[in-house]
């Protein structure tokens, strides 16, 4: 009002800021998720017949980490799969075997936010996952969970 009685125009540029970032996996907030129910994001890579596992409900705030031996069909990946019908999946971009690949591509669902990360890049292995976690000293107080150990 104060600028249209000076005779100026309306201003029209809208300052935004960005709060966070939401995928579909990280919601945790029941009122975006839409149901009580567990929210699960799931992370996993594969070397030969063993697949290395973290899935995350977030809205239970529960955190899993693992690894299995599979045979070729990855029988127990698809289970796992079936059983979390996971919001979002994350995976090392061109790594995964064929039929890991084909699996993603016809037994998740279409709903399911399919995240590839550059392996190195933003899908560290071992040795830099380690080194993150030990400089920005998450477990300094209380030492590993008894998980990570």
């Amino acid at each position: 009002k104060k600028r249209k009685a000076k005779g100026l125009r309306k201003d029209t540029v809208v300052r935004r800021e960005m709060l966070q970032v939401l995928t579909p996996g990280t919601v945790s907030d029941e009122s975006f998720i839409g149901h009580k129910d567990a929210n699960y994001t799931i992370s996993f890579c594969e070397e030969d017949n063993i697949v290395g596992v973290c899935f995350v409900d977030t809205s239970r705030l529960k955190i899993h980490v693992g690894q299995f031996s599979d045979d070729p069909f990855r029988s127990r990946l698809r289970t796992l799969l079936a059983q979390l019908d996971p919001r979002e999946v994350i995976y090392p971009r061109d790594s995964l075997g064929r039929r890991t690949e084909h699996i993603l591509r016809t037994e998740v669902k279409a709903t399911t936010k399919k995240n590839p990360l550059n392996l190195g890049e933003q899908f560290l292995d071992e040795e830099d996952t380690w080194t993150r976690i030990d400089n920005a000293e998450y477990f300094t107080k209380d030492g590993l969970p008894e998980t990570l150990k």
